[in-house]
């Protein structure tokens, strides 16, 4: 009854809010606000109600030939994050401080697009510049010695502290809240960086240093503070949306300029689409207890069935793919066994029989161990659901596509037994294109593309030719796994990891091979973001799968703890916080 009224006033709200982002369309004279609006919109998890009207503002947005972001630098890099969010191929000029041309291929000499960023630079002699002063251009690079630019308070005075700076006070001009606003939208916007635009790694680096600062003097009034406290914690690019959607909450009710209509939808939103989750891990539950899978295969097997519906959630949260996200769930825990068979417990003799059987798939599987023939059946009962369902919708050719693709994950894991059985140690980029396949979310891929009437076989003969965009979410699954649990790995007896790969090749040190993983990790989020810009035939809805999945391993493993092996400790309480709790309305 309750979910009822909640559905029944959400109605009436969602008209609000629609009327909002279109009237008036967007013009000079309120482009920040409809900015605004429009990000509280997303970040607030509603923007799937909304996508037509947001896309229409943002493409006019995209047209105005004539506007111009002047001064504002938390207008200009806000409609680039916003723009670029959406796919379109916005220069970084623009956010970095130029005139904000926000139309595709437009170009700027690097040097004055440093010269724009530099007006952000501190100067620690200046201490008393003017407000209007503080976003005068005085340098070409950033924390040049000797910079007579200014932004705000300075990390000065009692010692070392968070990134190098150091802790002390200045007075405060009056608008600098705004100005802290601006600074943080550019950090947000500069992890929307592709290869080749050092000017975002500048503004990162700078934006990151000096939002540090200001936390490390308290100069911040609570609700800003804590923004800014979060999103150094975690960008937005690099958030699962429902966790997205929880801080934000908590966040934007604190704000001056919140709107009471928006943030209400977004409360009533939250608790409607968490009791269909709610169903959704019901039915798995159910699922897999009828299935008793646990007293038919050896006890060492993991139940990650909890886990891998986080994946399905933290990937892909709309509504209207719930049955995507029951299905992936079984999926990936079948998989989830299947990945133990042949990491650890099973017999290579016995895994040489699986792998043949999977490539006849003809069901001939007498001459397998009476575990593997439990697992063979799971796996052949997921495969027909799949095909029964995607029948049924109207795309019958899907199920040949993922038939191949679970090969392809079966080949990668008999070449790391086949490794470990050997005691071979490959060269990096060899173990690197195996084990970017082992990560399932090759397989992933296709079966979820199957669950969505976007899922023609011209977007399957583009998945068949590996885009980048999926190499790269795969590579980026694989280095941050590797990183965060390879120690784990090595003691149950696993093969050789991309850490311990490059150790050997390279002779260096642990920590040294971390460092160049997570350059490869940040590389893999420019092919990512360049990807998603780039393929222009394919639905966006499909290419954010891939920045999905990414999100999830930056959730699980972005602080170098492994957060699917240790889930008791990590992802059950990001769970609790998506299924358990209600937000107060």
């Amino acid at each position: 009854m309750v979910v009822s009224a909640w559905k029944d006033e959400v109605g009436v709200l969602k008209e609000k809010v629609r009327k909002m982002l279109t009237t008036p369309p967007p013009g000079e004279d309120n482009i920040l606000e409809k900015l605004s609006l429009i990000d509280a919109v997303l970040r607030l998890g509603i923007g799937y109600h909304f996508q037509k009207e947001i896309e229409d503002a943002l493409l006019q947005i995209h047209q105005m030939d004539e506007y111009h972001g002047g001064e504002d630098i938390s207008t200009i890099a806000l409609g680039f994050r916003l723009l670029r969010q959406r796919g379109y191929n916005v220069s970084s000029g623009g956010a970095t401080g130029s005139v904000g041309q926000w139309n595709v291929g437009t170009r700027g000499n690097k040097e004055q697009h440093l010269s724009q960023i530099s007006r952000f630079s501190t100067a620690q002699d200046d201490r008393r510049a003017d407000m209007s002063n503080n976003l005068v251009i005085q340098s070409d690079k950033l924390d040049k010695p000797g910079d007579t630019t200014r932004i705000g308070p300075v990390c000065i005075g009692d010692g070392p502290n968070v990134a190098g700076t150091t802790r002390g006070s200045v007075d405060l001009p009056q608008d600098w809240v705004m100005e802290t606003r601006g600074l943080l939208n550019l950090y947000e916007a500069s992890y929307l960086s592709v290869h080749g635009e050092e000017i975002l790694d500048d503004a990162l680096e700078f934006t990151k240093k000096h939002l540090k600062c200001f936390l490390v003097n308290d100069d911040l009034p609570t609700p800003v503070g804590e923004q800014v406290n979060r999103a150094l914690q975690r960008p937005v690019e690099r958030n699962v949306e429902k966790f997205e959607q929880l801080k934000y909450i908590s966040i934007y009710e604190k704000l001056d300029a919140h709107n009471e209509v928006v943030l209400k939808l977004a409360k009533l939103d939250f608790n409607i689409v968490q009791s269909m989750y709610q169903q959704e891990m019901r039915s798995l539950t159910e699922w897999w207890v009828d299935l008793d899978f646990a007293t038919k295969v050896p006890p060492f097997f993991r139940d990650r069935l909890i886990d891998c519906f986080f994946w399905a959630l933290g990937t892909f949260p709309e509504p209207e793919l719930s049955m995507s996200r029951i299905i992936i769930s079984k999926f990936g825990q079948c998989f989830s066994v299947i990945d133990d068979m042949y990491d650890v417990y099973g017999r290579i003799d016995e895994l040489e029989l699986f792998t043949e059987a999977i490539e006849r798939w003809d069901g001939s599987i007498e001459h397998l161990p009476d575990y593997m023939k439990v697992v063979f059946h799971l796996l052949m009962e997921l495969l027909k659901q799949l095909e029964e369902e995607t029948t049924k919708e109207g795309r019958p050719y899907c199920i040949q596509y993922v038939k191949e693709a679970v090969k392809r994950q079966i080949r990668a894991y008999i070449t790391e037994a086949r490794w470990f059985n050997q005691g071979y140690v490959p060269k990096f980029e060899e173990h690197r294109a195996v084990t970017g396949v082992s990560t399932c979310l090759y397989m992933l891929a296709y079966q979820t593309v199957s669950m969505m009437p976007e899922a023609t076989k011209e977007v399957y003969d583009w998945l068949v030719a590996d885009p980048k965009i999926l190499v790269a979410s795969a590579d980026h699954a694989r280095l941050w796994d590797d990183i965060a649990s390879h120690e784990f790995e090595q003691k149950r007896g696993s093969v050789a990891s991309t850490v311990e790969c490059y150790m050997k090749e390279y002779g260096v040190s642990k920590e040294e091979a971390h460092d160049v993983i997570k350059k490869l990790i940040k590389d893999d989020w420019k092919y990512m973001n360049k990807g998603f810009m780039k393929e222009v035939d394919i639905p966006k809805k499909i290419l954010r799968i891939f920045l999905g999945y990414a999100r999830v391993m930056d959730v699980l493993y972005g602080d170098f703890f492994d957060g699917y092996n240790y889930a008791d400790t990590t992802t059950k309480e990001m769970m609790e916080a998506l299924l358990v709790n209600p937000i107060p309305v």
